[in-house]
Formats: structure tokens, sequence, C-alpha cells
């Protein structure tokens, strides 16, 4: 599907495979939107260099350099990336939207986990960041919001990795 001439993305607008529904943060320079991958009806998450950004080709260029380096790591317990676009008006990239409530607000929430399922959480994102230690990826630092639970307490980790 070819890329919409607009170049800004807004709520209910269609961005190559994906319909915008929601803008869910906003960065330094860059945006994260919910979408649906319209191909696979799924729901996604888009980051996208904001606007300002775009004629910025240092920018632009360490934006994509950030999301090659996401999309080389592969760990089941890491957030996949989906596609990049660096075309035009349009530098962005879609990955999976991890499902479950993150540890942070599962606190705030006042819910307890139990210790057998906390041990086995830190288990998985143990194992998740000893993979990048090892293979020298770098990464932001994790926080609670970067691990979700589902509701039989597997876990999942936003892709943190960083050129």
């Amino acid at each position: 599907m070819p890329l919409e001439a607009e170049s800004s993305f807004q709520i209910g607008k269609a961005v190559g495979d994906y319909v915008i529904s929601s803008l869910v943060s906003k960065g330094t320079n860059t945006s994260t939107w919910e979408a649906t991958q319209v191909s696979v009806q799924r729901q996604v998450l888009v980051c996208s260099l904001d606007d300002a950004y775009l004629d910025d080709h240092e920018t632009r260029a360490e934006f994509m350099a950030d999301v090659r380096t996401k999309a080389a790591v592969d760990h089941p317990l890491i957030a996949s990336i989906l596609e990049a676009v660096n075309e035009g008006p349009f530098c962005f990239f879609a990955y999976e939207k991890i499902t479950g409530e993150d540890l942070g607000e599962l606190h705030d929430e006042g819910k307890t986990i139990s210790p057998l399922h906390v041990a086995r959480i830190i288990r998985n994102v143990s194992s998740a960041c000893d993979q990048l230690e090892t293979a020298r990826v770098a990464t932001l630092h994790i926080s609670p919001h970067d691990i979700f639970v589902d509701p039989d307490y597997h876990c999942r980790i936003s892709n943190l990795a960083v050129s």
C-alpha cells in the first residue's frame, strides 16, 4: 500500500499499512502512536520522528540507526520491530504491542504478585537482559513501565536497544 502524501501522523489517517488510532506518548523528537496494521488486523505501536525533525538529516540518521539496532534484537521476550519506513516525509517504525499491564501500572493499582511469579518474572527479565549484554547491545535503562505481565504472569519486555 503506498504511503499517503500527508507528512504528519493524525488520528484516523492511514500511513502505509497502518491506521492511526491514538497518541500514546511524546518523546524529545518522536511520537508513539497506537495503530491498526490493516493487512493483518492487529494492534501495533508506531514510533514516528516528529515533523520538525524530518529535514534534520543527522537526527533522521540517528533515529534509523536506533531502529536497525532494535530490529536486530532477536529474543522471544523482547518486543519485535515489524517494519521501518524512511521515505520522503515519513520516518517511522512499527513494532509489536505487548499485551498485559506493565509493572508500574500493577504497582499503581496496588496489585500484588506472588513470590513464585515474581521469581519467574525476574528470571525472564534477567535472561533477556543477559542476552543483550552478551551480544553487546546498548540499551536504555529498564523501568517498571518496560516490563509487561499478562493475566497468566508471562512477561515481555519493551525493546530498549539503541545504536
